[in-house]
């Protein structure tokens, strides 16, 4: 279910423009959320290379000063580096 974005979540709006004005077209489907203890880095990218790149553009926004990166490496066949053998 998608945060409804407050007036107060101005880190959140300019972490989610950062991101949509990438020059990695992954990174523009990335997801931000105000979590408890941070923000939120949701979504699914190509390589593992691409989640410190995302991670380092939202880290430069005020107001952001911890970053959950939850960000899920899948290849392009769809096999996830989360998955278990």
């Amino acid at each position: 279910m998608p945060t409804t974005i407050r007036r107060t979540d101005a880190p959140v709006v300019h972490a989610t423009d950062r991101l949509a004005s990438s020059s990695h077209h992954f990174l523009r489907h990335v997801e931000c959320r105000a979590g408890s203890d941070g923000l939120l880095l949701e979504g699914k990218v190509p390589t593992y290379f691409l989640k410190q790149p995302a991670q380092s553009l939202v880290l430069s926004v005020d107001g952001v000063d911890r970053v959950i990166n939850r960000l899920v490496v899948v290849n392009p066949y769809g096999v996830s580096s989360d998955a278990t053998v």
